[in-house]
Order: structure tokens, then sequence, then C-alpha cells
């Protein structure tokens, strides 16, 4: 399985900038509160979905 570390990346920084201004401008959170927010939603995710195509490879590997 290959991973696209530019693409995850990018996923990431895209995640991060969006969390801040959710986080900044709608939830009220001032400070470490939003950083710590937006960093979470912007490991969190794009983890969630390496680990959602890594078992999707696995399952696809093993059948074919």
């Amino acid at each position: 399985m290959k991973i696209d570390f530019l693409k995850v990346f990018i996923k990431s920084t895209i995640l991060f900038v969006l969390a801040v201004v959710i986080a900044d401008k709608f939830l009220d959170y001032t400070g470490i509160k939003t950083i710590i927010y937006a960093l979470s939603l912007a490991i969190s995710i794009p983890l969630a979905s390496l680990g959602i195509d890594y078992i999707k490879y696995c399952l696809r590997e093993k059948h074919v």
C-alpha cells in the first residue's frame, strides 16, 4: 500500500484552517483552546481516513 504523504499533508492543512475558523468564529473558543481543537481535528480525521483505506486495502488483497 502506497501512502501519498503530500495528499495527507494538504488534507490536514485544510482541516486545520477550517477548524481554526470554526472554533474562532462559531464556537467562540480563544487562545490555546482554539489550537487544541483544530489540531485534534486536523490529526484525527486524516489518520482515520488512512486507517479506513488500509482496511479496504487488506480486505481487497486477501480476496483477490
